[in-house]
C-alpha cells in the first residue's frame, strides 16, 4: 500500500455527520512562490473530480489546527472542514478520505503541486490566494482573536498596542491572515513571532517566550478549551486591523482548489449552498462554538478575491 493507509465512512443520512477515521502520508512544506510556477502546469479539467468519483476517495491536506482540523483523542480527524467535507462528497458516494499531513503555510504549495486534492485546515479567501487557486463559497466569518497570559497583565487590548509599544511580544502563524492583520495594523513581519503552526504559537505563549498569540477566534475559542492549555485567557475587548472604512476586518474560510478543477470547485459550491439552505451547515459550527450569524450570508468569493 506504498506507506499509505486509508478509512472508510458510510454517508450518512442529510444532516448527519460522525467523525471518520482518516489516513495520513507525508508531505513537506514548501513555499507561495513555487506554488505559483507550479500553478502554471497544465492539467486536464475536471480530471480530479472524475478521479475522485470513480475511486471514491479524496485526499486532503491536514493541518493540525483547532476548530478546522485536527485528532480528536480516538485517533478520528474531527472538525469542521472535515464535517463538511464528508457531508458534501457523502452525497455523491465518496466513502474514502486520505489525508496528507502539511504545515498551514505549505498547504497552497502542496496543492499546486497536486499532493492533495483540496486544502483542509482553515484558509481564508484573499486577493494573494486567489490568484493562485480557487476558492468555493465562504463557509464561516471569523475575527481575529487574542490569547494573553491569565489577567491579561499586560491590559492588551489592540493590534495598536503592539504598534507602539516594541517590547510587547506577539506571535502568528507563518503565512497566516492573522499575521498579515497585524502587519496592517501596523505590527511589522519583523516583530512578529512567525511560528509554524498554532500549537507552537500556544507553546510559545505558555512558556513565556510571547505576551500573546493571534489566532482566527474559532481557533482561540477552541486552543481554551484544550486540558493541556492552562494558565492562558482571550483579551476581551480586542481591536484588530481596521479597514480605510472604519470597519473592523473579517475573515472568510472557505476551501481551496486548483484552478483548474472547476467541476470539484462547483460540487463544493453547490454543496455549500444545499447545506445553508437545510441549515446543516449552521448546526456544524454550532459543534465548534459558532452561531447563525457566523453563516455567510450575501458574500461572493468573487467579490472577496478582488478586495
Amino acid at each position: 500500500m506504498n506507506g499509505r493507509s486509508v478509512c472508510q465512512w458510510v454517508p450518512e443520512p442529510k444532516g448527519a455527520c460522525p467523525m471518520p477515521n482518516l489516513s495520513r502520508r507525508s508531505l513537506g512544506a514548501a513555499s507561495l512562490a513555487a506554488a505559483a510556477v507550479l500553478s502554471a502546469r497544465p492539467a486536464r479539467a475536471d480530471a480530479t473530480w472524475d478521479r475522485i468519483k470513480s475511486s471514491k476517495t479524496v485526499n486532503v491536506a491536514f493541518v493540525n489546527s483547532r476548530p478546522w482540523s485536527f485528532r480528536d483523542q480516538a485517533g478520528n480527524h474531527a472538525g469542521i472542514e472535515p464535517d463538511l467535507i464528508r457531508a458534501i462528497l457523502g452525497r455523491h458516494g465518496v466513502t474514502t478520505i486520505e489525508t496528507s499531513p502539511v504545515e498551514f503555510n505549505g498547504i497552497i504549495p502542496g496543492l499546486q503541486a497536486r499532493r492533495f486534492d483540496m486544502s483542509n485546515g482553515g484558509l481564508y479567501i484573499t486577493p494573494q490566494r486567489c490568484r493562485l487557486v480557487a476558492f468555493s463559497s465562504p463557509y464561516l466569518r471569523v475575527s481575529d482573536g487574542i490569547l494573553v497570559r491569565e489577567g491579561n497583565p499586560l491590559n492588551i487590548r489592540s493590534y495598536r498596542d503592539f504598534a507602539e509599544n516594541p517590547n510587547l511580544r506577539l506571535g502568528t502563524v507563518r503565512g497566516s491572515i492573522n499575521a498579515q492583520n497585524a502587519e496592517l495594523a501596523g505590527v511589522p513581519a519583523g516583530r512578529q513571532l512567525l511560528l509554524p503552526d498554532s500549537q507552537a504559537v500556544v507553546s510559545a505563549l505558555m512558556a513565556g517566550r510571547l505576551d500573546a498569540g493571534s489566532f482566527s477566534l474559532g481557533l482561540a475559542l477552541a486552543m481554551l478549551q484544550d486540558p493541556n492549555v492552562r494558565g492562558l485567557q482571550r483579551a476581551t475587548p480586542f481591536t484588530g486591523a481596521i479597514l480605510p472604512n472604519g470597519e473592523e476586518k473579517l475573515g472568510f474560510a472557505a476551501f481551496a482548489f486548483r484552478r483548474a478543477d472547476t467541476e470539484l470547485k462547483q460540487v463544493f459550491d453547490e454543496g455549500m449552498a444545499a447545506l445553508t439552505a437545510d441549515g446543516t451547515l449552521a448546526a456544524i459550527l454550532a459543534r465548534y462554538g459558532f452561531s447563525e450569524s457566523d453563516v455567510p450570508r450575501n458574500v461572493s468569493t468573487d467579490r472577496l478575491c478582488t478586495e
